[in-house]
Formats: structure tokens, sequence, C-alpha cells
């Protein structure tokens, strides 16, 4: 039986023990990561079982920020901010009261057509509701609700009709079920 010829000879080679290299016999340091192929004697090696002098030079003269998103986490963008003008400022400043109750006058606004909506929507399941229990179709009783619903002809810019023409102009709401 023949040795396979992908294993190279034991005794002139040394193989890598981080990456794995084969390299000639002899070799002190691997030519692929710069692994110690053989053993120091003294058995310290920079950064691993000894401090690196290199690394605490560079630590202790870093002068340099930080950038990118470890900067930004960290605060460290070595960005200086200047102290914003008084027109800045300004700009930032909450609304004059005129402003805040025009505000306000809108999103009440919102809100009271918000809830017409819900109150038509509810009024509508209602109807079919009602005439599906009764045996008729959907479409005629949402006819009939809509033109017995519908308000008194109000001449254009008038206000919408109160509480009291409002109860008057929908239709009976049934009694309570049992």
């Amino acid at each position: 039986m023949s040795a396979m010829p992908d294993e190279p000879a034991v005794a002139n080679t040394v193989s890598c023990p981080w990456c794995s290299t084969v390299s000639p016999a002899g070799t002190a340091t691997c030519p692929s990561c710069g692994a110690a192929l053989v053993a120091s004697g003294d058995g310290s090696v920079p950064g691993v079982t000894a401090v690196d002098p290199e690394a605490v030079q560079r630590a202790k003269g870093g002068g340099k920020s930080r950038g990118g998103i470890l900067g930004f986490l960290s605060g460290e963008t070595g960005d200086t901010v200047d102290v914003p003008t008084a027109e800045e400022l300004q700009s930032t400043a909450p609304p004059n009261a005129d402003v805040q109750i025009e505000m306000m006058r809108l999103e009440l606004e919102a809100r009271r057509q918000r809830i017409e909506a819900e109150a038509g929507e509810l009024q509508g399941e209602y109807v079919i509701e009602e005439a599906e229990e009764r045996g008729g179709s959907a479409p005629s009783a949402i006819a009939a609700a809509t033109t017995a619903a519908a308000p008194a002809a109000t001449a254009p810019g008038a206000p919408p009709p109160g509480p009291e023409e409002a109860e008057e102009a929908a239709p009976e709401a049934p009694p309570p079920g049992p």
C-alpha cells in the first residue's frame, strides 16, 4: 500500500498550530499568519502573556477620537458644539398663545368629526341588524333610514342642527333586549 500523495513528509515539514499551513522544517514563523512555529524560551508573547509596550503607547497617545458608530454611542465624536444663537433658540420656542388656541380648536374639530363618523357607522350597523331581524333587505332599510334621518334643508352656511333636532330626525332605538 502506498502513502497518500496529499500527506507531506513529516520529517522535513512543520504544520502551523493556528492556521494549519504546512511550512518547511526549521521555519521560525508561519509564512501565512506569522505565528511562532518554534517555541520561544522565555514564554512571553506580547499582548497574550505580557503587556505589549506598543499597545500601551498607542493607548496613552490616543488623542485621536473615535469615529463611526462607536464614537456616536460613546459620545466621543470629536465634534465641537457651538452655542446656539438667539435666532436658533427662537426657532425651537413653543408657539405663542394664539397659535396654541388654534391648534386646540383644530384638534377638537378633528375629534368631533371622528366621533360623528363612529356614530354614523354604529347607526348603520344597527339599521342593518334590525333589517336582518325583520327579514327585510339591508339596502332598503339603509335607504329608509337615511331619508328619515336627513335633516330639513338648511340655508348654506347655517349651523348644523342642535341636539334636539338631531334626536327628532334620528330613528327610535328599540328597547333593551331581554
